[in-house]
């Protein structure tokens, strides 16, 4: 968890313009390899929903509403 905090912190302060998407491989893998299968799962997921909330609060504008869900999707495929 506060490897996901840290990337997220991170993520926010550098803005949406620099993707992060990279770092968020760590946390995943970390729980994955040393917790198991579920907990990666879980952490994707998390990850995912953390990285769509920080979308939403950056400000940024999108052309249609769906495209923050889209890209959230992507990511989580990612």
């Amino acid at each position: 968890m506060a490897l996901i905090i840290t990337v997220a912190a991170a993520d926010w302060a550098t803005g949406f313009e620099m993707s992060s998407s990279i770092f968020y491989l760590v946390p995943v893998a970390m729980g994955a390899w040393y917790v198991g299968k579920r907990a990666g799962l879980i952490i994707c997921l998390l990850s995912a929903g953390i990285w769509l909330f920080i979308d939403h609060i950056s400000g940024r504008v999108y052309s249609q509403y769906w495209i923050p869900y889209w890209n959230a999707g992507v990511r989580l495929g990612f």
